[in-house]
């Protein structure tokens, strides 16, 4: 599942206010706001989150009651659903000021909700007894069916128990967060956004495959606590015989540094010195957390030559055509990324288009519009490696340079590695807008 989270907050102020009254039962609230309008938060297309007393709430003078139904005070707010599934519901009490004075069994909360705005159903309860500073979690992950769910969050004061007198004068302060989460794995929330998303997405290689383009699309991720891209969508399986799975292919942004693709001098990349560094050396230095989030993998290794449009890239990588010898697929979990990846990457410029590019069979040295605008495009990395072997020899694997085309390097080169790898089809997207600033975060 994913979680495509963005949240919409209410403020509410409780202050309570000293008692005029003596006696020992009784304290006294007043919630406090600017207005009373309606407010009303879209989040994406997904659903309309409204809080009917606007941006907080503004009622004085309570003191303990005997229904909280009729005189405890509300919030009243409710969560439209838009989309054609379930979505999922957090809505949690951030509390920012809660004196020792108010934890008391006596002062309460509860949670109540409806489907139709007349009866309504607890959801969740109690009291602020062992409460403290922080987000306290009224609905974790509630499914929410599509239409309109009509919510009622309500304080009070028990007036069936005591109610201390140290209570009196004391003020509590919080907020209430509601946040909507689409349903769904991180591969399919991602490919969901082609459609409104043409000029930074594409589907042009020969399966469709879904595919981050450009300059600087928003595809960045929060992985291994570094910033990786998502370069796209794809149908993988995770062994020979096993099925393909919707899996979200990424890309590390930061080079590992250089090194040779094989010491011994050959494109054999499953038994590559390359290939043992990223799937063992490099590998243990992740983190456990970040280790469970990839899947063992199907890569093609089909051979290549350097004078290929992207489809035909795409194909030869896909293909059979290997030196002797050599095996036509690898299983396992980290690879690198491939000459149709880089060239899919681009969107063409203002003096060449995005398909002037893609079909090209030479180069893209004088083609600036092509390589500049073209997020796999480091400027900084002199070359840096891609997985496919060159078609006719055993030494050769082909690099993108630093002058935006495609070359044959001999194997035992030092170059730049930027790993690449798939994650496991059922992790979730929890967070983020895939922006540098605010990359995807996972779970």
């Amino acid at each position: 599942m994913i979680r495509n989270k963005k949240t919409g907050i209410i403020i509410i102020l409780i202050i309570l206010i000293l008692a005029i009254m003596s006696i020992a039962t009784y304290a006294w609230f007043t919630w406090s706001s600017t207005n009373n309008t309606e407010l009303t938060l879209t989040i994406g297309q997904l659903a309309d989150v409204t809080f009917n007393t606007g941006d907080g709430i503004n009622i004085s003078n309570i003191g303990p009651v005997l229904n909280y139904l009729n005189d405890g005070e509300v919030a009243a707010f409710s969560i439209k659903n838009k989309s054609e599934a379930e979505l999922l519901t957090n809505i949690n009490l951030n509390i920012t000021n809660l004196p020792e004075e108010l934890k008391e069994e006596s002062f309460k909360f509860i949670l109540l909700s409806s489907t139709d705005n007349i009866h309504f159903n607890e959801v969740t309860s109690g009291s602020f007894v062992d409460k403290s500073i922080g987000v306290l979690s009224l609905i974790s992950e509630e499914p929410t069916s599509v239409g309109t769910t009509y919510y009622k969050f309500i304080i009070y004061i028990d007036g069936n128990m005591e109610n201390p007198t140290d209570m009196m004068g004391k003020s509590f302060d919080g907020k209430l967060e509601v946040t909507v989460g689409k349903i769904s794995n991180g591969a399919e929330y991602i490919e969901s956004l082609l459609a409104s998303n043409l000029t930074t997405m594409n589907n042009d290689d020969p399966d469709g495959n879904v595919r981050y383009m450009g300059k600087n699309p928003n595809n960045y991720i929060l992985f291994n606590n570094e910033l990786w891209r998502i370069i796209g969508v794809f149908n993988i399986k995770s062994s020979v015989s096993g099925s393909t799975q919707k899996r979200l292919k990424i890309v590390r942004t930061e080079s590992l540094g250089d090194t040779p693709w094989d010491l011994k001098n050959t494109n054999n990349w499953s038994t590559s010195s390359i290939q043992t560094y990223l799937n063992s050396t490099y590998y243990n230095t992740l983190t456990i957390e970040t280790q469970n989030l990839i899947e063992n993998s199907y890569w093609n290794l089909g051979g290549s030559s350097i004078t290929n449009t992207a489809s035909a890239f795409y194909q030869s990588e896909r293909g059979t055509t290997v030196y002797e010898g050599h095996p036509t697929y690898w299983i396992g979990k980290i690879g690198l990324m491939y000459p149709s990846d880089y060239l899919y990457a681009t969107s063409g410029g203002t003096t060449i288009s995005k398909q002037t590019c893609l079909s090209n069979e030479l180069d893209w040295s004088n083609l600036s519009d092509c390589y500049n605008n073209d997020y796999l495009y480091n400027a900084n990395l002199y070359y840096y490696w891609t997985l496919t072997p060159h078609n006719n020899d055993p030494y050769n694997v082909i690099c993108v340079k630093t002058t935006g085309y495609l070359s044959n390097v001999l194997a035992y080169s030092p170059y730049s590695v930027l790993p690449v790898l798939y994650l496991k089809s059922t992790v979730e997207i929890t967070g983020g807008d895939g922006t540098s600033e605010n990359p995807y975060t996972l779970s």
